[in-house]
């Protein structure tokens, strides 16, 4: 994370606006759900 630039936060962003993201993660559903729950649980302290 430190080394990401401003230019590769405005790129990541545009492509995204465009339609077409780049490094898309896919994951399992379940996976999904517990990750938020802990980030939910992180962000409430």
């Amino acid at each position: 994370m430190n080394e990401t630039t401003l230019e590769d936060l405005y790129v990541t962003l545009k492509a995204i606006e465009d339609g077409e993201p780049i490094n898309e993660i896919h994951i399992e559903d379940k996976t999904q759900k517990w990750a938020k729950i802990a980030l939910e649980r992180m962000l409430a302290l």
